[in-house]
């Protein structure tokens, strides 16, 4: 039973790389700009203090 599951995630890491549902996916949120600015300022307020 482990190996079945096994093979079920792997199969959906292959489908997301081979199709465009990973770039769809990641590109739809990068392009609300919701996590870009979060990130930007994590960076920004890390290097600040070092």
């Amino acid at each position: 039973e482990n190996r079945e599951e096994s093979k079920k995630e792997y199969a959906v890491v292959e489908d997301l790389p081979d199709g465009k549902v990973t770039h769809e996916s990641v590109q739809e949120p990068t392009q609300q700009e919701p996590q870009t600015p979060i990130l930007r300022r994590s960076s920004r307020v890390r290097r600040e203090p070092e």
